[in-house]
């Protein structure tokens, strides 16, 4: 996935279903965990430093995984919501695949929260062993980290409304 060419941003543009919000908060971890780990490069090269870039580039993979499962996910939930309801049969097909799409969705999201949770220890540990010509980059870093987390609370909490749940676990769960 060539996450930021003119195709994927004029999709995101899109009257469509996907790529969506989630996609994007993906895209937003992808750039965070990048930060993440050329600011960790730019450390003292040391056990620690080499080992948040590992870590910051394994996030990245995550998210930009991400990205394109989310594209699936929200293209299942649509798919699901087109489904006929004209009898009880088909409501109940159209319910279950609605409550399946939404627990993958909600998945998704809750994996996309939970990676950029570990990227903030290295975030705070950049700030103490990271060069300081970059120091700038770990506030980028840690500002779109919040974002990404914010973002997927507000996802997931869309999410499970749309698929009329009232579970409420936007919160440390995941």
């Amino acid at each position: 996935m060539t996450a930021f060419d003119q195709q994927w941003l004029g999709d995101l543009g899109a009257a469509r279903p996907d790529p969506g919000g989630g996609a994007a908060t993906a895209a937003a971890l992808a750039l965070a965990a990048a930060l993440t780990g050329m600011v960790a490069r730019y450390a003292p090269d040391c056990d620690e430093s080499r080992a948040i870039a590992a870590r910051a580039e394994a996030v990245q993979e995550e998210a930009t995984e991400l990205i394109d499962a989310d594209a699936r996910a929200s293209a299942r939930f649509a798919e699901a919501f087109r489904l006929p309801e004209n009898t009880r049969v088909e409501r109940r097909h159209r319910d279950a695949a609605i409550e399946r799409a939404v627990e993958v969705a909600h998945a998704r999201v809750s994996e996309c929260r939970a990676a950029a949770r570990r990227l903030l220890p290295d975030l705070d540990r950049l700030e103490v062993i990271g060069n300081a010509a970059v120091r700038a980059d770990v506030g980028v870093a840690a500002e779109l980290t919040g974002a990404v987390i914010r973002a997927s609370e507000i996802t997931a909490a869309a999410t499970l409304a749309a698929g009329g749940g009232d579970r409420n676990d936007t919160d440390a769960s995941s």
